[in-house]
């Protein structure tokens, strides 16, 4: 399978040299969109960063009949809250360092758990 590609960066991050001549710049999700289609794109992956973390934006890229490559806007949202990804890590038994198990409320608390995991409190 033959697919062209372009790249688009904000003026906020670094690019290597050699790409800054054949790139568009926008921080922008709806012109991100409109460039890939304009540019008769199949499919959006943003790599790394902001986008790939934001569920909307996938969710946008798909409405408009291009492929998201990248997790599930349901995997980004879950994966999104460290003590919400966790959960779904311990659920699914993958062997995990030991931790709280959850979200703590207060120092004391932290002491505590810390104390129940080995650490001694100063």
């Amino acid at each position: 399978m033959l697919l062209a590609s372009c790249v688009v960066f904000s003026t906020l991050e670094r690019c290597p040299r050699p790409l800054r001549s054949k790139t568009w710049n926008t921080t922008c999700r709806e012109d991100l969109i409109e460039i890939a289609k304009s540019r008769k794109a199949d499919a959006i992956t943003p790599t790394y960063g902001s986008l790939s973390g934001e569920a909307n934006f996938a969710r946008a890229i798909m409405t408009k009949c291009l492929v998201w490559v990248g997790p599930s806007p349901e995997s980004i949202e879950a994966f999104g809250l460290k003590h919400t990804a966790m959960g779904l890590v311990f659920k699914a038994s993958v062997p995990i360092v030991p931790g709280s198990g959850g979200l703590i409320g207060s120092e004391a608390d932290a002491v505590e758990e810390g104390e129940r995991l080995g650490f001694r409190s100063c």
